[in-house]
């Protein structure tokens, strides 16, 4: 049975800075709406070369970055993939370097589940229409139910693979990167309400920034 997902309706998080030079940096919305329990505004990243395109949401908790696995739908059955954010395949990307299968690395919600980890290529789009591209991000392969859909997680501890250390997603954007001069964020969880009298829908797209805050944008669609 699907069960899980982690949004937070909304997060003002910071940690000291640890780099200087760079500016904020905002991560483009997608228009796409996933979810088990509601309609959850997402973020769009390509993953692996060449770049498969996946819609995942945010989870304050994780220091990972997860995909939903061509195992984690039966026979990479359609309706599924659209339904989960779309599938990302390992063995399709010729820079997938594997650090072979680990307890995923959220384990607070008691959900059983192991990921097909690796090292890959991650590239989102920002505000300004410029790529945000990191290499050799850590990234788990799903195919467990217990998480409907795949996310990028904001934290900043390392994860350890026998005598490899992978530093997070957000890590590597301050230090190894200097995509961002700090730490710190703001984010808000958009979501997709009921239907006005009008026939159209309110909606609060995601927002996500780096080293500095954002209100959320709403509308009626």
């Amino acid at each position: 049975m699907l069960r899980y997902h982690v949004p937070v309706l909304v997060v003002l998080h910071a940690i000291a800075a640890s780099a200087a030079g760079p500016s904020a940096l905002a991560l483009t919305p997608s228009t796409e709406w996933y979810g088990i329990d509601g309609n959850w505004s997402t973020l769009s990243f390509q993953v692996g070369n060449p770049g498969e395109s996946v819609n995942v949401l945010v989870s304050t908790s994780l220091s990972e970055f997860w995909v939903v696995q061509s195992g984690g739908c039966y026979n990479r059955e359609p309706l599924c993939a659209n339904a989960r954010g779309n599938v990302f395949d390992p063995a399709g990307s010729s820079s997938w370097d594997a650090l072979g299968g680990w307890q995923l690395g959220l384990d607070y919600l008691q959900n059983e589940g192991n990921g097909d980890y690796g090292l890959d290529t991650v590239v989102g789009k920002t505000l300004n229409g410029d790529r945000m591209l990191m290499d050799r991000t850590i990234v788990a392969a799903i195919n467990t139910t217990d998480y409907y859909t795949g996310y990028i997680g904001l934290g900043i501890n390392q994860g350890r693979f026998g005598d490899q250390v992978a530093e997070s997603p957000l890590t590597q954007a301050v230090k190894e990167y200097g995509l961002v001069p700090s730490y710190s964020y703001g984010y808000t969880a958009g979501a997709s309400y009921s239907k006005l009298k009008t026939g159209r829908r309110n909606a609060c797209e995601l927002t996500l920034t780096f080293s500095q805050w954002e209100a959320a944008a709403c509308r009626v669609l």
